[in-house]
C-alpha cells in the first residue's frame, strides 16, 4: 500500500470517527446539535400565544419612542402535537396578528425551526382536540 494511500484511509476513518461521535456522543441539549443532526426529527406543533407581548424585558410597547423596542421571546410556551402531548419550548417572534392568535410550530425538540402565525381554523382539527380556544 503506498503511503499516499494509507494517508487517506486514515483520513476518512478519522472524519467517519468524528462524525459518529457528533451525531451520538454529541451534547444532546445543544441547539447547533439538534439543528444539523439527521437523526432528530422535525416536528410539527401549534400553540396559543398571548394577546400582547412585552418588549425590551418586559415593557409595553411605545409608540412615542424612537428607540429600538425589541420583542420579548415567547417562554414556556406550551406546544401540542397531533397525540396531544406537550413540550414546553421558548422562541422569538413578535406580536401575532390580531387574527392569529396562534403558531405552528417546526421544531426538533428544544430548538425551534420556525414558527408560523395562523388563526384557530388553520389548525387541523387533530391538534385543536388537545388545544383550548
Amino acid at each position: 500500500m503506498s503511503d499516499t494511500l494509507k494517508r487517506g484511509l486514515v483520513l476518512v476513518c478519522l472524519v467517519a470517527i468524528g462524525l459518529a461521535g457528533f451525531i451520538f456522543i454529541g451534547d444532546r441539549e445543544n441547539d447547533h446539535y439538534l439543528k444539523f443532526n439527521p437523526l432528530v426529527k422535525l416536528e410539527i406543533g401549534y400553540a396559543k400565544l398571548p394577546k400582547t407581548v412585552t418588549y425590551n424585558h418586559g415593557k409595553s410597547f411605545n409608540n412615542q419612542t424612537t428607540a429600538p423596542q425589541f420583542p420579548d421571546p415567547y417562554e414556556d410556551v406550551e406546544v401540542v402535537n397531533q397525540f396531544g402531548q406537550v413540550v414546553k419550548l421558548t422562541f422569538k417572534g413578535g406580536q401575532s396578528p390580531n387574527d392569529k392568535n396562534y403558531a405552528k410550530v417546526s421544531h426538533k425538540a428544544d430548538f425551534v425551526k420556525e414558527i408560523e402565525f395562523v388563526s384557530w381554523d388553520e389548525i387541523p382539527s387533530a391538534y385543536q382536540l388537545y388545544m383550548t380556544h
